[in-house]
């Protein structure tokens, strides 16, 4: 996928995902009947890492038993391979965790998870994915605009932790609801799957993919469902159109079967594309995108040309992606960088949003809304 994690960057998205994994099953214990998770160590019933590692196994397998769900948290492939090395240490910072997690009501922070692990991510690493926490009044902002109807369809096509998902979930609950989220103590069952059957959500990592589920599923782990759209791909190789498999089986009352979705026909594609130069786009990828959008690539003059200083960043063909998932009066909203302003391949840019858009609004933001030097952000609707 163009993504080539270091093993020092593998182990730690490793054990990030545990983390998550112990967070998820401390919230179920409050909703299900599970066996209730204590520190192992301290209670003296797991003396050992590797002990340990096998009852949280066991106790996030009867999370799925009892739950009949929740498998995008517990089941997550090559991070269920992790190991841990022999340490008291280690064995003190789980029992830790595990007690603070008990003194909150953590599903009621919201996306504060994001946050916190986008904290932990090395600088480097997220400069290299161009994944950055979106301030939620920006995402709110763009979903409350994007998201008119009580049966739009939502695509976020690099969804990180899920930041921009959760505020359209919000938006649609409003809507079926008919009433500020802040006045909605619970929402309906079956209001809480039609609402994720109403998400897609695409990341080229695991790790922000597995945090995006987490957030979803919070919304009312009351009410399990395996219809979670959330995919791991590299969102520039699926195309409009194209079926991709749910990544679970969907439980029916004739049992569990795979099912497909179409990747068409949105009323909505929002997000926080990467702000990934093209020099630091890998070549696979560069290929990839000049062959999906070479007519347009083309009929707006947008090849990069390094050698002459045109160097478009990857949020502008991310954007050309996107139309071709949208239905026709479809909306757009995201949030860039506001390099483009200031070129000349931004006018060809610009030519292109004119001739398959309304624009509504380019919203430039004096304010730093990223960590990072040099990266000014404009939204875009």
């Amino acid at each position: 996928m163009g993504y080539i994690p270091s093993p020092k960057g593998l182990a730690r998205e490793m054990a990030y995902v545990l983390l998550n994994k112990i967070v998820f099953y401390k919230v179920l214990e409050r909703y299900y009947n599970t066996p209730r998770l204590e520190p192992f160590y301290e209670k003296g019933t797991a003396q050992t890492c590797n002990m340990y590692l096998s009852k949280l196994r066991e106790l996030f397998d009867k999370a799925v038993e009892v739950s009949k769900d929740f498998e995008a948290i517990f089941k997550t492939g090559i991070y269920d391979a992790i190991d841990l090395v022999e340490s008291e240490e280690v064995l003190n910072a789980l029992d830790w965790l595990i007690g603070l997690i008990d003194n909150y009501e953590i599903e009621r922070l919201g996306d504060i998870v994001g946050f916190i692990y986008e904290e932990l991510i090395p600088p480097e690493e997220r400069h290299l994915l161009g994944q950055f926490y979106t301030p939620r009044p920006i995402a709110e902002l763009i979903v409350k605009w994007c998201i008119r109807s009580p049966d739009d369809k939502i695509l976020d096509p690099g969804c990180g932790s899920g930041t921009f998902l959760v505020e359209a979930y919000k938006r649609l609950a409003e809507l079926k609801l008919k009433k500020p989220f802040s006045q909605i103590k619970h929402v309906p069952e079956d209001v809480h799957r039609q609402i994720l059957r109403q998400l897609y959500g695409v990341d080229i990592n695991e790790f922000p993919a597995h945090l995006t589920a987490i957030n979803l599923a919070m919304k009312n782990v009351r009410a399990p469902t395996t219809e979670m759209y959330v995919f791991v791909r590299d969102y520039l190789a699926i195309n409009p159109g194209q079926r991709v498999l749910v990544p679970f089986e969907i439980r029916t009352p004739e049992g569990e079967k795979q099912v497909e979705v179409v990747f068409k026909d949105f009323d909505a594609v929002v997000g926080n594309p990467p702000y990934t130069r093209w020099t630091e786009i890998s070549d696979e990828t560069q290929s990839s995108i000049l062959r999906h959008l070479k007519s347009n690539i083309s009929k707006y003059d947008l090849t990069p040309q390094v050698s002459r200083g045109v160097e478009p960043g990857i949020y502008v063909y991310w954007i050309m992606h996107s139309t071709g998932f949208l239905k026709d009066n479809g909306r757009l909203g995201m949030i860039i960088s506001d390099s483009w302003l200031q070129t000349d391949y931004g006018k060809n840019f610009l030519k292109f949003l004119l001739d398959n858009y309304k624009v509504h609004a380019i919203i430039d933001i004096s304010a730093r809304v990223f960590p990072i030097p040099l990266i000014g952000a404009c939204i875009i609707l």
